[in-house]
């Protein structure tokens, strides 16, 4: 890991080619994410309750009945739930991105990769993890590139539509 001084911000940067550890054993680790899953599934069903008033003591006031606002309570669920989706989604990209270099691996290595990802990397067969890494960060590179051309393209037919609808407006005559 290095770590490099930019206008007095520290950014990562990542030496080599391959994803760090962290990233495999976050973002790729079908246990962690099914587990931050049920713990955020878990924190949305809790807020649920909170707005059921519950009674406090104060030495200022004494006896007090407190409860989190409704609306706020609604928006704050609702955000919530949003930013679970988008997890949930992304880390079925992340799946498919997984699985889709676990193929080209043999069963013994796919074996050795899901010990992995169960021990939270505690039991690590270095060669095979080594070249996960550098597998899955060379196909996420391909995967946003694509997505950036996608982008791109995208942005052009706008920009295209755009001047062709100015052109083709009536107040407007191009000699």
């Amino acid at each position: 890991m290095k770590l490099s001084k930019s206008k007095n911000v520290l950014y990562y940067r990542n030496n080599g080619n391959k994803l760090s550890e962290y990233q495999l054993l976050t973002q790729f680790n079908p246990a962690f994410i099914n587990k931050k899953i049920k713990m955020c599934e878990f924190q949305i069903e809790s807020m649920y309750h909170m707005s059921a008033s519950t009674t406090t003591c104060d030495e200022i006031m004494g006896v007090v009945s407190v409860s989190y606002p409704i609306e706020k309570l609604v928006i704050k669920i609702i955000e919530t739930k949003a930013r679970l989706q988008n997890y949930k989604n992304r880390s079925i990209s992340n799946m498919v991105l997984l699985k889709t270099v676990l193929n080209h691996y043999t069963e013994k290595e796919q074996k050795q990769v899901v010990k992995y990802m169960r021990s939270n990397g505690r039991y690590k067969p270095y060669n095979v993890i080594e070249r996960l890494q550098v597998d899955l960060y060379q196909a996420s590179i391909k995967q946003r590139s694509e997505r950036q051309k996608q982008r791109n393209t995208a942005i052009e037919n706008s920009k295209i539509a755009r001047v062709n609808a100015y052109h083709q407006s009536s107040h407007v005559k191009v000699v």
